[in-house]
């Protein structure tokens, strides 16, 4: 990468975070904890080198509120195609055996760990294999758990 290449990137970055702690800093002033925690715990991640997501479990369907830059450069989708959603949109027309699903939903709804391997597929088509790791992340009580993947 070229200096001025490193410049705009540090100067994008710089911008992004001072975006991000204006907002964590309006949650907290408005007493909202919840947020102030999950703008803080996505921005951690977005720059990630590792593909790692963010879901809310209590929230109907459990959709993604967080992404890192490598989550999207490896499955092709935007930002704004994958925040909101069930990771499921990944698994669609791929082979994931019953077991997996069932331990998957017993991780999301207790809290526990899942490790497998799955199929997904990304945006263009392609069918690629998953090593997924999901994990809480717990930020005060229960009803603030996050569930990372």
């Amino acid at each position: 990468m070229m200096d001025a290449e490193r410049q705009a990137t540090a100067a994008a970055s710089r911008g992004l975070h001072a975006k991000v702690l204006r907002q964590a800093a309006q949650n907290y002033k408005a007493g909202d904890m919840s947020a102030f925690h999950e703008t803080l715990t996505v921005a951690t991640i977005q720059g990630r080198q590792a593909s790692v997501t963010i879901s809310k479990p209590q929230d109907p369907d459990c959709p993604l509120i967080g992404c890192s830059d490598s989550f999207l450069n490896l499955t092709g989708y935007s930002r704004a195609e994958v925040i909101g959603r069930n990771p499921r949109f990944l698994n669609k027309g791929c082979t994931i055996s019953a077991e997996d699903r069932h331990r998957m939903r017993i991780a999301v709804c207790t809290g526990k760990n899942f490790r497998g391997v799955l199929q997904n597929r990304r945006r263009g088509g392609e069918v690629w294999i998953c090593n997924l790791h999901m994990h809480a992340l717990r930020s005060g009580n229960r009803s603030e758990e996050r569930r990372v993947g």
